[in-house]
């Protein structure tokens, strides 16, 4: 503590005959105390300045709770400390106050000591009084009227506390209660007028008693009071019946004993942990959420680096059998087959975009797009997903399925709803029916309040599982929030079909029974306009003859990149490292009509290759292809002079109008 505080502590205090010291820091360091101080203690200052204050005071954690709360509150705090040793017996009442720096903030404590000895017996006394009146209350409750002075004053000290406290008869009916322990059971749903005339029993059986972690409390350690055995302390949880609320309770009970050492009342003290057990609850949800977050955050870190590795896989298969189709267009059988091939690649990319969406939470591009065959295509892939005790059927009610979304978030949403369907009918198998209808909303018509009046396109995903109870519907779009098996879920697939209808405008609703099936529908806005349908354009492929220099470290990919540009008619030199492709741009610059690089290459990036490449050549167009978008941004590719930005893996014609595009562009 700095001297000029010491000097104002000694100023205030030296000459007080209070004793009188000051408290600094989280280990509340004695920084100053005053001579009436030192004399209570009976040791010198300097022996005691320095020290932490539990090694000055004896029974100091009484004053370091109130010392916390100082800091806490910033207000003044008291608390009576009692002190036994061989030669005294004392109470000594601490008053705390704190003293702040000049910004505002608490800087420390300070602390006034005085001698309570004589206050706190006649306290004790006056307990020990209003004890024996209870008990003569106890002994003689039917003469009330001639003891109602002495009710009332215990009345008044029992309404002072901020736990409910009962007395009972040895028989447990209610003789009196405060004000807190009547609020307390109205609360639960017992009615504290009614409880003077109930047996223990009768007044239970109005609610249900658990333990403070929901399973059926065992009533039958706490009865035994009853047999002048105390308990202290026991955390409870008390269900409303009529409301179902859950409140939390700890519990304290103490049996009165005669002069025969028999119970004669039983004295109960409630305190209401409910706001302190949901704060412990929330803090664990939240702690769970950051660990679920924490590991989504590196699943998409993963997600990134297999995405880079299984695009180069998925160019290397679909140039490979788009080259093929040129070379068996008379074999309908092989063409087929290596149609599919090009297919379900393409279903796999965009899979992979899907995955990489998600994990960069990047807003998704909405075209037009009709629903029906979309539903169609992904209820196929979800077949192959299913056992074969679960069966899909299909309903397509509608001609109006035009919506404007993104293709692969619908899918998402149709794999999501069908794999938790198919858990839920995991053990008995059953049906899932996968219905496409068109609805009318108005305002009295409203499915969902965050719906607007207007045409939408309901899509009802509708299963014969398990089903679901009310308290579980009410939580199955919070994140994280899952009822499988730990290794099963994440917890995330309802919330994110949930996420996924709200950015479009849409909305969800459940329905559900346990042992009746559950129900979802995905509303989603029709538009009036075209839909944008994925299909390959018809023409011939845009062809040139002009000098290529394709650098890729992967030597497969660059072999089919290669013999596309080549079968286009352009003349190609392959780099398989971005060192080997910058000497043949050493020696062929001039000649050089464009270059294409892969990005993630050993030594240099494709980024920091063209940054090389266009300081020798300005007019130079490049076109930088990657398996990751994260590695690189098309803005930042713009920046640094790219032409043309393509994600892999890309079609043929993908390619060759890009390639054709961007040389006709430097031609212009």
């Amino acid at each position: 503590m700095g001297t000029d505080l010491r000097s104002l502590c000694s100023q205030v205090a030296d000459h007080s005959h209070l004793p009188t010291a000051a408290i600094e820091g989280d280990r509340h360091i004695v920084r100053y105390v005053n001579p009436a101080f030192s004399h209570l203690l009976g040791r010198k200052a300097e022996d005691l300045i320095g020290l932490p204050f539990d090694q000055v005071v004896v029974q100091a954690g009484t004053c370091l709770s109130r010392i916390e709360a100082v800091h806490r509150t910033r207000r003044a705090e008291t608390c009576v400390v009692e002190e036994r040793t061989e030669s005294a017996h004392r109470f000594l009442s601490y008053a705390i106050w704190p003293i702040y720096r000049g910004n505002g903030q608490p800087k420390a404590v300070m602390i006034q000591v005085a001698d309570a000895t004589e206050e706190e017996l006649a306290r004790q006394r006056t307990i020990e009084m209003n004890r024996e009146l209870m008990l003569g209350s106890v002994r003689q409750h039917e003469l009330v009227e001639e003891a109602s002075h002495e009710r009332d004053r215990l009345l008044t000290l029992i309404n002072s506390m901020a736990d409910g406290v009962w007395f009972t008869d040895k028989e447990g009916r209610v003789l009196l209660a405060n004000d807190v322990a009547r609020s307390q059971a109205r609360e639960v749903g017992i009615d504290p007028d009614s409880l003077s005339e109930s047996s223990p029993s009768s007044i239970l059986s109005q609610v249900e008693m658990l333990t403070s972690d929901q399973k059926p409390l065992d009533m039958e350690p706490l009865f035994r009071v009853f047999q002048g055995k105390a308990f202290r302390e026991v955390e409870i949880a008390v269900r409303n019946k009529t409301t179902g609320e859950l409140f939390y309770r700890r519990i304290s009970a103490n049996p009165i004993l005669d002069s025969k050492k028999q119970v004669e009342a039983i004295v109960v003290v409630v305190r209401d942990t409910t706001a302190e057990k949901r704060a412990e609850e929330e803090k664990a949800r939240l702690e769970e959420h950051l660990r679920q977050a924490q590991k989504m955050e590196a699943m998409g870190t993963l997600a990134g680096g297999i995405a880079h590795d299984f695009n180069n896989m998925l160019a290397v298969i679909l140039g490979n059998s788009e080259l093929a189709l040129d070379e068996v267009r008379e074999n309908v059988g092989a063409t087929r087959n290596i149609e599919q091939i090009v297919k379900a690649s393409k279903r796999a990319r965009d899979l992979v975009k899907q995955i990489l969406m998600y994990s960069r939470k990047t807003e998704p591009g909405k075209t037009p797009i009709k629903l029906i065959p979309l539903v169609k295509e992904t209820s196929k892939l979800l077949k192959g997903t299913l056992p074969s005790t679960i069966r899909i059927d299909l309903k397509v009610q509608t001609e109006l399925d035009t919506i404007l979304a993104d293709p692969a978030q619908m899918q998402q949403i149709i794999m999501n709803l069908g794999t938790n369907a198919a858990y839920a009918m995991r053990e008995k198998g059953g049906v899932l029916t996968i219905e496409v209808t068109d609805v009318f909303v108005t305002d009295d018509n409203m499915p969902a309040p965050d719906l607007r009046p207007g045409k939408y396109v309901k899509l009802r995903v509708r299963d014969t599982g398990t089903g679901m109870a009310q308290e579980v519907m009410d939580r199955i779009f919070d994140s994280f929030f899952t009822t499988k098996e730990a290794g099963q879920g994440t917890g995330m697939g309802l919330a994110v079909v949930y996420g996924i209808a709200k950015s479009h405008n849409g909305a969800v609703t459940v329905e559900s029974r346990p042992g009746k099936g559950s129900v979802f529908n995905i509303f989603l806005p029709c538009v009036a306009a075209e839909a944008w349908e994925q299909q390959e354009e018809e023409g011939v492929l845009p062809r040139g003859r002009e000098y290529i220099l394709l650098v890729d470290d992967e030597e497969s990919l660059a072999e089919v990149v290669s013999n596309m540009l080549e079968r286009l008619g352009y003349r190609v030199t392959t780099a398989l490292s971005a060192s080997q492709a910058w000497k043949i741009f050493e020696k062929y610059q001039h000649s050089l009509d464009l270059v294409i690089t892969d990005q993630t290459m050993p030594g240099l990036t494709g980024i920091e290759l063209a940054k090389r490449m266009l300081n020798a050549k300005k007019d130079l167009p490049i076109i930088l292809f990657t398996g990751y978008s994260e590695a690189v941004s098309p803005e930042e590719a713009k920046a640094a002079g790219i032409s043309e930005f393509v994600m892999k893996p890309f079609a043929k014609r993908e390619m060759a109008e890009t390639v054709r595009r961007v040389l006709d562009g430097r031609n212009r």
